[in-house]
């Protein structure tokens, strides 16, 4: 048996003993744990829909359907194109469920780390994330999912209008090119950059994937930093050659907007299978003239949230 199919069967098992229909995982470290397939990080839906003692369906949009390994025993796979809507797709396939798991992510374990350590030092900081992609709404005001967990959890007195600014739904950018949309989104960014900063000490200011992210609706990350005047720091994924070329790729883009980078991050470092990372890391981008800032490690608790954890345990 598979470890892609022992995990789905005890996934099944952890379902029935609470008595859920079914699970819905999505981008983020359990899709890759339980199915292998490690989605790409966009706007685009990717959807695992795993019924109780049934057989899954994962729905991917058909560009990025050849990158899926076929697992014909485990689920099958339903490409999407771009004249349907996956979410009634996934809503169809889940229509008969009274109770549900959905998975977790962690898209901001760093941020979470940076807040949590800003505010313990009784700093006055605030939070905003000027520009998402996955949004949910809360007392009918739309908000990125990331500003709402931030929110909550650690009790800010900012609205969400401030703290999630502008929110880009699915079609939004073609609404966009076709010269549809005729706010000015960037002052909408301005006002709550302006409202924040002036109650505010330390604001955190969370962006969406790499620096390029957004730029066609004109917002992209090294644009939104340059807007507001706000030096980044660049948070790339574990090896060496891939983050080391990842980093300065984005730096590049910052650079052309007079955005200053402090330096780079990088999560999921494994010291412990090689204790030289670090210093490799270190030495790699000081040639780029980058300063290394720190590692996060690699731990599965932490690359495998919430349900993997379930599991394991």
């Amino acid at each position: 048996m598979s470890p892609f199919a022992a995990r789905l069967e005890r996934a099944g098992e952890m379902l029935a003993a609470r008595h859920l229909d079914g699970l819905l995982l999505s981008v983020g470290a359990d899709l890759p744990y339980f199915t292998g397939y490690e989605a790409m990080q966009t706007e685009r839906l990717t959807m695992l829909v795993f019924p109780t003692g049934g057989r899954g369906t994962l729905f991917v949009p058909e560009l990025e359907a050849p990158r899926v390994e076929s697992h014909g025993d485990l689920f099958d796979i339903r490409p999407w194109s771009e004249l349907e809507d996956p979410v009634r797709l996934v809503a169809g396939a889940a229509s008969d469920w009274r109770r549900g798991l959905i998975g977790d992510h962690t898209w901001t374990t760093f941020a979470l780390g940076l807040l949590a350590a800003l505010l313990e030092r009784e700093m006055s900081t605030a939070f905003t994330k000027p520009v998402g992609q996955r949004y949910a709404t809360v007392d009918d005001v739309p908000a990125d999912e990331d500003a709402i967990l931030m929110k909550e959890l650690f009790d800010l007195r900012e609205p969400l209008t401030d703290m999630s600014p502008v929110q880009l739904p699915r079609g939004f950018t073609k609404r966009f090119i076709r010269g549809e949309v005729v706010e000015d989104l960037g002052a909408r960014i301005d006002d709550a950059h302006a409202h924040l900063a002036a109650r505010h000490d330390m604001l955190v200011i969370e962006g969406t994937g790499h620096a390029g992210v957004g730029a066609v609706v004109g917002l992209s990350n090294a644009n939104v930093a340059a807007r507001l005047r706000a030096p980044v720091v660049i948070i790339s994924e574990g090896g060496v050659g891939r983050p080391i070329d990842e980093i300065v790729l984005n730096q590049a883009l910052f650079a052309r907007h007079g955005v200053p980078l402090l330096g780079a991050v990088i999560n999921k470092v494994d010291v412990d299978a090689d204790p030289s990372l670090p210093a490799i890391l270190r030495n790699g981008l000081a040639r780029h003239g980058i300063e290394l800032l720190g590692i996060l490690p690699y731990r599965p608790m932490l690359s495998h949230p919430t349900l993997s954890m379930l599991l394991e345990q």
